[in-house]
């Protein structure tokens, strides 16, 4: 739906007004009366758009956890930039912390290789919802959900917390996290 914006303007100074307009937006001119000097009023309708932004910076590096107690935890700050409602989707690939060499531990049943984890991404922000899961429910599905605000250019931070009741197999941890953020804003559609 087109709204009109009652603006006067001189007829001569007409066209250049409009074509500086179409050049960030789209205008709808419709001349309503000419007056007996000359003078021309119209109404201008004047849209435009912003396009729909969302980016989370975090550092490429792998952070490296120290492992020997069963129960610990870590934060990873990250930067968040969005002009909308911020929508999270979180996966892994292996729904846990998988012990590198896969060994069967049906011998010796004391043991655990893997080490579930709790997943939390929150964000420095007026009004802003924490997003949590646990490992195994992010395997199979994403976990998703709005933030419930729009993390304008602030920080947010990832926090990890792990137990295990057995004890843990000697070796190298490791799990894939795909965090994907997008504006859940309702501007489908235009590109």
């Amino acid at each position: 739906m087109k709204r009109l914006f009652p603006l006067a303007i001189s007829a001569r100074n007409t066209l250049g007004f409009l074509g500086a307009i179409l050049a960030f937006g789209t205008a709808n001119a419709k001349i309503n009366s000419q007056s007996p000097d000359g003078a021309t009023t119209i109404e201008l309708g004047i849209e435009g758009y912003i396009k729909p932004h969302c980016a989370i910076q975090l550092d490429p590096s792998i952070p490296n956890l120290n492992l020997s107690s069963n129960v610990g935890k870590y934060t990873q700050s990250f930067g968040v930039n969005c002009n909308q409602r911020l929508h999270v989707e979180m996966r892994s690939l292996n729904g846990a912390l998988v012990h590198s060499k896969n060994e069967d531990l049906s011998h010796n049943p004391k043991f655990s290789d893997r080490i579930n984890y709790r997943l939390e991404f929150s964000v420095a922000a007026p009004g802003a919802s924490t997003l949590s899961a646990y490992s195994q429910d992010m395997l199979e599905d994403s976990v998703s959900g709005s933030i419930g605000t729009i993390p304008y250019k602030t920080k947010g931070n990832l926090h990890f917390s792990w137990s295990s009741e057995k004890p843990l197999l000697a070796g190298e941890y490791g799990d894939v996290i795909e965090i994907r953020v997008s504006g859940d804003g309702g501007m489908k559609g235009r590109s």
